[in-house]
């Protein structure tokens, strides 16, 4: 549970940074 939450923490980060 917590590595999800992680992958969509830095996903999310990496769409911002696009």
């Amino acid at each position: 549970m917590k590595r999800f939450i992680y992958t969509a923490v830095v996903l999310f980060c990496a769409t911002i940074a696009q």
